[in-house]
């Protein structure tokens, strides 16, 4: 395992623990109850079996998107969890060399998912008007990813001039349907539009200003996500939940 400093990297156990960390050779990796000597990481590869300074053991790797965004990003503002981010991915079409826009940046997991689904040959514009989350969203992007298909703007989208440019955007904001004709006019012909909102009256108040501002109202979606407890022998669900997060709805631009 060919590690270097400052890159991110995992150690996970068997109950379930798991640590998102930034490696420095000088440093030890504080655990629950003991720690690892970073010798041993540098001394071992992915999926290692690492015994910590209590006794317990720990298994190295580098970070998935979806644990890194789970446990390794910093977060100023809520995140748009997994559950809701791979639906998103899919309805708005989101893959290399496409060319996405998002209005609400906040802590960066939804713009990391997208520029790595782009690639290099595709785009990504992120609207934030907020310096401190689009600064902090910045880092924990770049923590995780070499890529440089991100353009970060310090402005609300409202103030924004784009044409026909996107083939997907996303917002993620308060009172979205303030932004919806800029939207319409920065989609291209046919372009994917999705939001995220917590409240069933903004759902209500966001349908019929897409109706209004020529969007096709395309689905209205939330998403539950139970997870099992790891155990053949009682095998049942977890005891927490993570329950209501969003409403997502989709819409396609028409002329």
């Amino acid at each position: 395992m060919d590690i270097n400093d400052n890159e991110i990297l995992e150690v996970v156990n068997k109950k379930g623990f798991k640590k998102i960390f930034q490696f420095d050779n000088k440093q030890t990796i504080q655990l629950q109850g003991g720690h690892i000597c970073p010798e041993d990481v540098l001394n071992s590869e992915e999926g290692s079996t690492l015994t910590a300074s209590d006794g317990l053991k720990y298994y190295i790797f580098r970070p998935s998107i979806h644990d890194y965004i789970m446990y390794g990003i910093k977060r100023h503002t809520q995140i748009v969890y997994p559950k809701e981010a791979g639906y998103i991915v899919l309805k708005l079409d989101v893959r290399s060399g496409k060319v996405v826009g998002e209005a609400g940046t906040g802590s960066g997991s939804l713009t990391l998912i997208f520029s790595e689904l782009v690639s290099e040959k595709g785009k990504v514009v992120t609207f934030e008007k907020n310096l401190d989350f689009l600064n902090n969203a910045k880092k924990n992007i770049e923590k995780f990813s070499k890529l440089q298909n991100i353009t970060f703007i310090n402005e609300d989208f409202g103030n924004s001039n784009y044409k026909n440019f996107f083939d997907a955007f996303f917002l993620d904001l308060k009172e979205p349907w303030f932004y919806f004709e800029k939207v319409y006019i920065a989609l291209k012909n046919g372009g994917n539009f999705g939001l995220i909102v917590p409240t069933t009256n903004q759902i209500n108040q966001s349908i019929n200003e897409l109706e209004a501002s020529n969007f096709l109202v395309d689905e209205i979606v939330e998403i539950f996500h139970r997870k099992y407890k790891i155990n053949p022998n009682r095998l049942r669900p977890e005891d927490i939940m993570t329950g209501h997060t969003g409403y997502l709805i989709f819409a396609r631009k028409i002329k």
